[in-house]
């Protein structure tokens, strides 16, 4: 018998997918209530704006050419899948001044999701809940060094905010990435997509040239 390993998905792919399985599953509903009852004008299911097939594209030609970009390519890419400005969320700035790490979870919270509902339309907010993970790591590490806390960083991570440390790990790194580049603040791209591109990302912004100039601007 063949068993196959499950695939580990991002929080955002895994709503997609979840949110296309519950649209199916309406749909088949509805179509078999046209079937019995024949034309009654009720609505039918809304179908999501991103389609579970998108994540499916291992043997699709033009993906792999796009999961190769780079330099000069990678750059006009990036431009090309840039938002206006006005269509951007942007969260709130963080708070500045000492904060305890339980001071910081309201906005923890309220940031993830944020990053979780809009991660498809908004790169900013996986960039700012990234920023503000880190801050939040910072304020762990001084709390448990000075023996006011007991628990883990993972612990706090699930407990909190029901997110695991890997998934923290590439929010912390994206920010660390972008941070200093505004001009990506309204990349339209997954933040999936971008963290698989991260590496030539990286190279793009350390390379001779215009590049990493053009990505400072706001």
């Amino acid at each position: 018998m063949l068993f196959m390993m499950a695939h580990m998905w991002s929080e955002e792919d895994k709503k997609v997918i979840d949110e296309y399985e519950t649209f199916l599953k309406e749909e088949t509903k509805r179509t078999e209530r046209l079937k019995d009852a024949g034309p009654t004008g009720e609505p039918w299911p809304k179908k999501p704006k991103i389609c579970a097939r998108d994540l499916d594209r291992i043997n699709n030609p033009e993906q792999n050419k796009r999961k190769s970009l780079a330099g000069e390519e990678l750059h006009k890419y990036l431009i090309e899948n840039c938002a206006e400005a006005g269509f951007i969320l942007v969260p709130p700035a963080a708070v500045h001044g000492r904060e305890t790490l339980d001071e910081m979870t309201p906005r923890l919270i309220a940031g993830w999701g944020v990053a979780k509902q809009k991660g498809r339309t908004a790169l900013c907010a996986y960039i700012d809940f990234g920023n503000l993970l880190h801050q939040a790591f910072s304020r762990y590490k001084i709390e448990k060094d000075c023996g006011e806390r007991t628990d883990t960083w993972e612990k706090w991570l699930k407990q909190h905010l029901r997110i695991s440390t890997t998934e923290a790990k590439k929010c912390r790194e994206v920010a660390a990435l972008l941070t200093h580049y505004p001009r990506f603040r309204n990349l339209s791209l997954t933040y999936t997509e971008v963290y698989n591109r991260r590496e030539r990302i990286r190279n793009l912004l350390e390379s001779p040239g215009p590049y990493a100039e053009y990505w400072r601007q706001s």
